[in-house]
């Protein structure tokens, strides 16, 4: 009775997965922004290892213990980041994309090429992080959503010198992927740019920040 009992409840949850799998195809095939199921949306995975920890000596105080921990997490985490950087650039290099810094940004943002159409800056990430705060003037192309996206933008990715993409920065994959999206749109490589430090640095400087829709006037107040 034991082996019978065990094999229904097996053959329930079977079918409760079969249908429910069923069920969320099916919502996905109705849903304006659904997920291509064949599509790659990972162009890569890497795994990027900090510097193994170092042994030493126990502190004498807490205190100093503590702030020792501190100070050798910070160290190890500064030396993740650098690791990752580096590694985000030589994948760029290997398709013909350069990085790009806060400086060069903020250059392009002040010139007047930038409203002329010169310069294009497009934000990687997804609606809602984009309508908490953008670049001013940034395109929205979520890599995830891509066929909604890109055909709004391609023309002004035509008609530029420059396109800038960036994402929130740090561990965040999406200006990668955008960029690698527009190179397979045809672009020339030698005109994106990907701004790896991304919106959170941007922010840090106390840059103007758009808020809403594109172009809706609304700004963020400046950080003091």
């Amino acid at each position: 009775m034991a082996m019978r009992e065990w094999k229904r409840v097996a053959l329930e949850c079977m079918l409760i997965g079969l249908v429910g799998g069923m069920l969320g195809l099916a919502a996905n095939h109705f849903n304006y922004d659904r997920l291509t199921i064949s599509r790659d949306y990972f162009h890569r995975m890497t795994i990027v290892a900090g510097p193994p920890a170092k042994p030493g000596a126990l502190p004498e105080s807490t205190s100093e213990s503590t702030a020792g921990s501190n100070s050798a997490a910070q160290a190890e985490d500064d030396s993740v980041a650098v690791a990752q950087l580096e590694a985000l650039k030589r994948r760029l290099h290997d398709h013909g994309i350069r990085m790009i810094d806060f400086e060069e940004v903020k250059a392009l943002f002040e010139s007047p090429g930038y409203p002329a159409g010169a310069y294009v800056f497009i934000d990687a990430r997804d609606d809602r992080l984009y309508r908490e705060g953008h670049l001013p003037g940034a395109f929205l192309v979520d890599h995830y959503r891509i066929e909604r996206y890109i055909p709004l933008v391609l023309d002004y990715c035509w008609a530029a010198d420059k396109i800038v993409v960036y994402c929130n920065g740090g561990e965040c994959d999406d200006s990668e992927f955008v960029a690698l999206d527009l190179l397979r749109e045809g672009l020339d490589a030698g005109r994106i740019f990907v701004y790896a430090e991304g919106f959170l640095d941007w922010e840090s400087h106390g840059m103007p920040v758009e808020l809403g829709e594109q172009y809706s006037g609304v700004f963020q107040e400046a950080s003091q």
